[in-house]
């Protein structure tokens, strides 16, 4: 759902920003090597 939402943000030509996300979170999108494709404010 998150990766679809940042397609979605990417084609309006905007910036999907995750925000205080837990580490087990961030854990997951950085094993998963999403971490690099989201804009995090951590």
């Amino acid at each position: 759902m998150l990766l679809e939402t940042h397609r979605q943000a990417s084609r309006m030509g905007t910036v999907l920003t995750l925000r205080g996300c837990r580490p087990r979170v961030l854990r997951l999108l950085s094993l998963n090597g999403l971490r690099r494709v989201f804009d995090l404010a951590v």
